[in-house]
């Protein structure tokens, strides 16, 4: 059973996990244009600008997804939408809105904002297939996998780890071995690791777990960057994949993510991009 990883950091930053939800809340930097395209009723003007019922609908959405259980009347939020087009007229007025580093926070929050809803207009038109997220769960959870029960003593260097070795050799204790020569913290309960993947170890330390038959140490130093281990197997057991149904959700993600970066590069390739 391999470990599902995040497929590409690119769809975070555009919010794909959320793409079911609606976008960030990032108004569009101009909202006296915006309202011009608005049809819905005008529920007060603010200097001439326009606050309809669409605004007041996005308003209490976004306010309500950020604190959730907590009802507020319409007249509140009004007035709240109000306040904040006072203080965006102020902006404008002392000029905040040229301002170099404003105006690039306010260009890439539109970038932002809008490749946001283009991400989820196209996750909407391009639904993946149920055999897609049936490939990704074989491909991530279709063989069985091992974890280990593990005890290690980590010292500075070969010639310690070796002499450890000597003393078990001689019917010395591991927990005992652990507890006055590790440097690692898990010494102090005797070197116990619990259970775990190999893929939560580094590369070197569960491949040297893996070669080892239950309740043997290993009898040469294994080099880590971290140091010099002795490592004894106490048990191992094979691991049950997750059921389908509870992976598939996570899976349908995980494949939208895929297309979509699949449909990046394509628009790359297309793209007259120049890196300067």
């Amino acid at each position: 059973m391999k470990k599902l990883h995040t497929v590409l950091a690119l769809t975070m930053a555009l919010g794909l996990a959320a793409c079911n939800e609606q976008p960030a809340s990032v108004m569009p930097p101009d909202a006296s244009t915006a309202s011009a395209a608005d049809a819905s009723p005008v529920l007060a003007t603010v200097n001439g600008v326009p606050i309809t019922q669409n605004i007041l609908n996005f308003h209490k959405q976004q306010r309500n997804a950020r604190r959730p259980g907590e009802p507020i009347e319409d007249e509140q939020l009004l007035q709240e939408i109000i306040n904040l087009e006072l203080m965006h007229q102020e902006a404008q007025k002392s000029g905040i809105d040229s301002r170099p580093e404003i105006a690039i926070q306010l260009a890439h929050q539109r970038r932002g904002f809008l490749a946001s809803v283009a991400v989820q207009q196209y996750a909407a038109n391009n639904p993946v297939t149920e055999d897609a997220i049936r490939a990704l769960y074989d491909e991530h959870f279709g063989t069985a996998d091992q974890e280990f029960k593990a005890r290690h003593i980590l010292v500075e260097t070969e010639d310690q780890a070796r002499e450890i070795i000597t003393a078990l050799e001689g019917g010395g204790d591991f927990a005992a071995l652990a507890k006055e020569h590790s440097t690692d913290p898990m010494g102090a309960n005797g070197g116990d690791l619990g259970w775990f993947a190999p893929g939560q170890m580094v590369k070197p330390f569960a491949e040297a777990a893996a070669q080892l038959e239950t309740g043997q140490y290993s009898k040469d130093p294994v080099q880590t960057q971290f140091g010099w281990h002795v490592i004894l197997l106490e048990d191992r057991r094979e691991t049950t994949p997750p059921a389908y149904e509870e992976m598939r959700e996570q899976l349908r993600m995980m494949a939208q993510n895929q297309q979509l970066q699949q449909y990046l590069e394509k628009m790359q390739q297309d793209a007259s991009i120049e890196m300067k």
